[in-house]
């Protein structure tokens, strides 16, 4: 016999963070890269890994919708622009309130990321104390903030910040004692910034 209670049932949401304005890769959308040699875009390989965990409910977060209009979701627009990737954040929770529990969020650059990843941060986030947010930190006890679970009861904390001009996500999830879930491999969180990091992406991924 045991007291151990089954895992709660949740309903989480995605979003793709894809506000950048890619300035070091020329203004070219990273999103729309090509992940695999057979053509498949990061955002379309983004969308077939949420889709295997489960999570169909999705939204693009960006703010010029035509480029990613093909994909046939919701774009939304950041709450507060010119704020960085916690515009997105705080965005998407206000579009998920009434519907979520929480919302898993993936940044566009990350052709690597993979369902094992969103599998482990959505076992962390229904294994947590309700209100928190669990993010991913990588081997040498980096964060990676942006790849995060984030509980919709933490929206009025992030507008706050907005308002206030306080930006920075790590700072944030400090505040609001985000819990990390440790991942050895690094690869899935190798993030496209530039001409060079896609060009060893290609090199590292499509020669192997």
């Amino acid at each position: 016999m045991t007291d151990a209670s089954p895992p709660r049932k949740i309903k989480v949401g995605g979003a793709i963070l894809a506000g950048g304005k890619s300035l070091r890769m020329g203004g070219i959308p990273k999103g729309l890269l090509k992940a695999s040699p057979q053509g498949e875009t990061i955002i379309a390989r983004l969308i077939r890994e949420l889709n295997a965990c489960g999570i169909h409910d999705l939204i693009i977060s960006a703010n010029d919708p035509a480029p990613y209009r093909p994909f046939g979701l919701p774009i939304l627009s950041d709450s507060t622009k010119g704020m960085g990737p916690l515009g997105g954040i705080a965005g998407a929770l206000e579009y998920y309130r009434e519907r979520c529990e929480g919302v898993l969020f993936v940044p566009c650059d990350l052709p690597g990321f993979t369902s094992r990843e969103m599998h482990a941060l959505l076992d962390a986030f229904i294994m947590a104390p309700e209100g928190r947010i669990v993010a991913a930190r990588t081997g040498h006890f980096i964060w990676q903030p942006l790849c995060a679970v984030v509980h919709i009861a933490v929206e009025p904390f992030l507008q706050l910040a907005l308002r206030e001009g306080r930006t920075g996500i790590h700072r944030l999830w400090d505040e609001l004692e985000a819990i990390a879930v440790d991942f050895k491999e690094e690869t899935p969180f190798f993030n496209v910034n530039s001409q060079r990091d896609w060009d060893q992406w290609i090199k590292r991924r499509f020669t192997d």
